[in-house]
């Protein structure tokens, strides 16, 4: 295999398998509480008061207007009705990285060996709400254990919490659906384009403001890699992530937005601004001969496995 020792392969056949198992299981439950061909509407407190019975699949009230969401049928009602209104961007598409992606309805059961596997460690998922969110619903996920990272479009949440607490967020009654969070929802289009060693390749990793923690491992994950850090930007202790910027090979987009705290990676034009620290250590080359030394004990092998479990 490329020329490895049998050191070197089972090393990269075990990383491989660490991606392998955290991009996988990043595929939890979904409960949907609504139709998947539902149709989103706003009205005026007003305009629901002349709109008379029109059956709803969920309708919530925000005191200056009412939030509907309907049957195609019971929206051709609406229509005709003559009541004014305005619809809303389909539920049933996410915006990851500037791209729309269609969900569909996703088993609501999460495998028994999957839960043993992931444990209580947080993952990244997806929380979709029935409406714009309220303050009182923030309050209720953040006790049932949500850390809320990042505003998706629309109505949804990207958080990290562990599968315990994805039981227990799932049952609460603005929830949608607890949806995916795919390694392949983390890298921009316009990189998927891209062939050779990617310039300028900023990436986000999540960031547990902790010396040595998540931004240090997955660091020294992606240069084994063989990306090589050009920058870091300094972020603060409010910051739910760390900004990184990398050189690295098209073939290796895959397993680094399968690593557990890459939130995104995006293509940009140019390097982080000088006011951000350069990691001058991290400016060598990691090793000159592809694929990179991975045996067990070598500096590589030690900084892949703190990036991946």
């Amino acid at each position: 295999m490329f020329g490895l020792d049998v050191y070197e392969r089972t090393s990269v056949r075990s990383v491989l398998f660490a991606i392998f198992v955290t991009s996988t299981l990043l595929s939890l439950s979904s409960v949907s509480k609504a139709d998947s061909h539902s149709i989103l509407v706003r009205v005026t407190a007003e305009a629901y008061e002349e709109l008379g019975k029109i059956d709803t699949l969920n309708t919530i009230d925000y005191g200056a207007f009412v939030w509907l969401e309907m049957s195609p049928e019971n929206f051709s009602l609406l229509e005709q009705s003559g009541v004014p209104f305005e619809q809303q961007r389909n539920p049933h598409e996410l915006q990851f990285q500037g791209e729309s992606v269609e969900i569909g309805p996703v088993a609501s059961q999460v495998v028994a060996s999957s839960l043993s596997i992931l444990g209580s460690e947080p993952l990244f998922q997806v929380v979709q709400l029935l409406g714009p969110a309220k303050d009182s619903w923030i309050t209720d996920l953040e006790k049932s254990g949500v850390e809320i990272l990042q505003y998706v479009d629309p109505q949804a949440y990207l958080v990290r919490m562990t599968v315990d607490d994805a039981a227990s967020v799932a049952s609460l009654p603005f929830v949608r659906g607890i949806g995916e969070y795919l390694p392949k929802h983390r890298i921009a289009s316009e990189l998927l384009t891209m062939e050779g060693v990617i310039e300028y390749v900023s990436v986000a990793i999540f960031d547990d403001q902790k010396p040595g923690g998540t931004v240090s491992a997955t660091i020294a994950a992606i240069e084994c890699l063989g990306g090589v850090l050009a920058a870091l930007e300094e972020s603060r202790p409010s910051d739910k992530f760390a900004i990184a910027q990398f050189s690295i090979s098209a073939e290796m987009l895959d397993a680094l937005a399968g690593m557990r705290d890459v939130a995104w990676m995006r293509f940009v034009r140019r390097s982080i601004p000088t006011k951000t620290k350069c990691l001058r250590r991290s400016m060598r080359v990691i090793s000159t001969r592809w694929p990179p030394d991975t045996r067990p004990g070598s500096p590589m092998s030690d900084s892949m496995a703190a990036g991946l479990r």
